[in-house]
């Protein structure tokens, strides 16, 4: 595990989502930047900011510093969401599985004319979060309690060099939740060959928000995640997934973050809802009362995409 930042600067961080029985995804957009730089969203040849080709989408960010404005250290968050048209759900072979958006973000240099960083993060349609957005979101406001993230590779320096190493990222903004120090679970589910999981539990609390919260997002040290990396075997399939269970206190989450990894991931099987029964396994419906806990999947998006960048999340709640 190698040390660095918990933050990456003007990346993309993604969260997306198509609740259940909806036709439109919804795609969330979170960018840190200086004060003195804006974010301009680059239109297509159409003229619009959402350009698709064959059912995949492309959004295009440059970040340059604003006219008149004299160089300043703070910074804050560029937010956007947008609601994306799915592909056709008759299209032939599995293009759905392979079909999602494309985000990329273009800091210039300090003229404002030359691109100086590059960044891109990418979402397959497939890996939405199928569950409702968070009631009374409002479009200028991030998703709370929501994992949006960005995965980094840094492809071997020759033949003979190691494997692919990836840079997970996430950011949270939790709302009527907490998240107790350094309690995030990192699990490796295939130590070598790019799989990482990071669990998150957060428990209910009436509290206002941390004083020293990076506002609107927890200050992304607490999650270390941010300050780790890993290594596949050299296929550029490093996948990333992100779960966020919900509990009703402290005391429940701590038992839960205490399990180890086995039995942590029967728990979150025996919450999940059934489909097509409406029931979890033990026979409860799912929306009796304990039952907080979403519908969560992983999927490894390498395998199609021409760029060997792999990103997944899942939600429970």
């Amino acid at each position: 595990m190698g040390n660095r930042k918990p933050l990456r600067q003007h990346a993309p961080y993604l969260y997306l989502a198509r609740p259940a029985g909806e036709e439109c995804y919804y795609l969330f957009v979170a960018i840190h930047k200086k004060v003195n730089e804006e974010v301009r969203v680059v239109s297509g040849e159409d003229g619009q900011a959402i350009s698709y080709e064959d059912g995949q989408a492309t959004i295009t960010f440059s970040i340059r510093p604003k006219a008149g404005v004299s160089a300043e250290e703070a910074c804050d968050f560029f937010l956007m969401r947008y609601d994306l048209k799915p592909p056709s759900e008759e299209s032939p072979d599995d293009r759905h599985e392979r079909l999602g958006v494309e985000v990329y973000t273009t800091a210039m240099n300090g003229e404002g004319e030359e691109p100086a960083e590059v960044y891109e993060n990418s979402m397959a349609y497939a890996d939405a979060d199928e569950q409702p957005l968070p009631e009374g979101q409002p479009d200028g406001e991030p998703a709370y309690n929501c994992p949006y993230i960005y995965l980094e590779l840094s492809e071997p320096s020759g033949e003979e060099g190691r494997g692919n190493t990836f840079h997970p990222y996430v950011l949270l903004a939790p709302k009527g939740y907490r998240l107790a120090d350094g309690k995030d679970k990192m699990i490796i589910t295939s130590p070598g060959n790019g799989v990482l999981e990071d669990i998150v539990v957060l428990s209910k609390t009436d509290d206002a928000p941390d004083v020293g919260s990076f506002h609107p997002f927890i200050d992304p040290a607490r999650l270390e995640v941010n300050t780790q990396e890993y290594t596949d075997s050299g296929r550029g399939e490093g996948n990333f997934a992100v779960i966020l269970a919900f509990r009703n206190n402290e005391a429940e989450a701590e038992e839960f973050r205490n399990q180890e990894p086995a039995a942590m991931h029967r728990s979150l099987l025996d919450m999940e809802p059934a489909k097509g029964n409406g029931q979890v396994s033990d026979g409860r419906p799912a929306d009796a009362p304990g039952i907080t806990m979403r519908k969560a999947k992983t999927r490894n998006m390498s395998s199609r995409r021409k760029r060997s960048r792999s990103v997944s999340f899942k939600t429970i709640a």
